[in-house]
């Protein structure tokens, strides 16, 4: 086989989560390096960390893969004096090649939000294809109490806390789905007949909101909802290049936000 290069896995990430799809707000593909490197070594996480980058040093990774962009407003001047222009001349120094898969991968069919309905034990019977509301996913299950779906949602995202609005009693049969932040599309998804909603990031006001609505809420994290992606990625790489190249997913990362 000949030598794999940055620009094939691109192209293997762009055939599950084209580029296109991606909000015109974002920032999504190869945002340092060079589509012509040889790959042998592709490290895979959520965030570019400085223990990411540590890490993709130790073990000698020619490429980082993540899905939050760590470039996302423009930049005037890289120096030493902010955290994303170090980490941007760290990569470059060590000759380490960054791409990002962000909303694309939200979108996409087989993507972040239909592999983390799989993760909750859930199956999607549509998304909504109204622009950037195919991020979500509505799912039909048998009727549970709310307190149930609390804790399968919990137990198989492996969390120790998950925050919920809305009472623990109430019968859910159709589910709303959306990773990472996804509250601004929760009026989307109610006019969708959702009886429950699962999502990241709730604010007060939203909290309020839903219980307005009487639709019960499970903000089961930012973090809770993406980590995932590691699994995700590897297991689109493992699938295109087979033992050709060596995919690590990135341990040294935990949610920064913590709860006592």
């Amino acid at each position: 086989m000949d030598a794999i290069k940055v620009k094939d896995i691109m192209e293997s990430i762009e055939k599950v989560a084209p580029s296109v799809l991606a909000e015109a707000y974002d920032n999504v593909g190869l945002l340092v390096g060079d589509s012509q490197q040889q790959v042998r070594k592709v490290i895979v996480g959520l965030e570019v960390t400085d223990s990411l980058i540590e890490e993709a040093i130790n073990k000698g990774c020619e490429l980082i893969v993540v899905h939050h962009p760590l470039i996302f407003s423009p930049l005037k001047r890289i120096t030493q004096d902010d955290s994303i222009s170090r980490k941007i001349i760290r990569l470059i120094k060590e000759d380490i090649s960054l791409y990002v898969a962000h909303t694309n991968l939200d979108k996409a069919d087989g993507g972040l939000n239909d592999y983390l309905c799989k993760t909750l034990g859930l199956k999607p019977n549509k998304k909504l294809n109204l622009e950037e509301v195919d991020l979500i996913r509505i799912c039909d299950i048998e009727p549970q109490s709310f307190s149930q779906l609390i804790i399968q949602i919990r137990d198989r995202l492996n969390l120790k806390n998950i925050r919920y609005v809305g009472s623990i009693d109430a019968s859910i049969e159709r589910i709303g789905v959306c990773s990472g932040s996804g509250m601004s599309l929760f009026d989307m998804a109610v006019e969708n007949g959702i009886d429950a909603y699962i999502t990241g990031d709730v604010k007060y006001h939203d909290a309020v909101k839903a219980m307005d609505f009487g639709i019960p809420v499970i903000d089961a994290g930012h973090f809770g909802t993406e980590i995932i992606c590691r699994q995700l990625f590897e297991n689109i790489l493992t699938q295109a290049f087979k033992k050709n190249i060596k995919v690590y997913q990135h341990e040294d990362f935990f949610d920064p936000i913590r709860m006592v």
